[in-house]
C-alpha cells in the first residue's frame, strides 16, 4: 500500500544554497592586519616548522582572500591590501 501524503522532494547537494559569505567592510581592518602579522610570522618560521608553516599558510590565503573579497565589495582600493 503506498504511503499517504505528498512525496518528498529530491534534496538539493549541499552546495546549491550555499551562499558566499557575507564580507563587511567595517572587518577589513582587521582582517588586513591579521594577514600581515601572519606573513611576517611565516617569514621568521624556521625551516623546520613544516607542519606550522603548511597551517599558517592556508590561514595566510584565507585571510588575503577575504580582504580582496572585501575590497571587491565595497569597491575601495585601500591600500592596506596584504602582500
Amino acid at each position: 500500500m503506498p504511503a499517504s501524503g505528498p512525496e518528498p522532494a529530491a534534496s538539493p547537494t549541499p552546495l546549491e544554497h550555499r551562499r558566499p559569505p557575507r564580507r563587511h567592510v567595517s572587518h577589513r581592518p582587521v582582517r588586513a592586519e591579521h594577514a600581515e602579522r601572519t606573513q611576517v610570522f611565516l617569514g621568521r618560521l624556521g625551516s623546520t616548522r613544516k607542519t606550522e608553516r603548511t597551517r599558517l599558510r592556508i590561514d595566510f590565503d584565507r585571510a588575503a582572500r577575504v580582504v580582496a573579497e572585501i575590497d571587491a565589495v565595497s569597491g575601495a582600493g585601500n591600500d592596506e591590501k596584504p602582500a
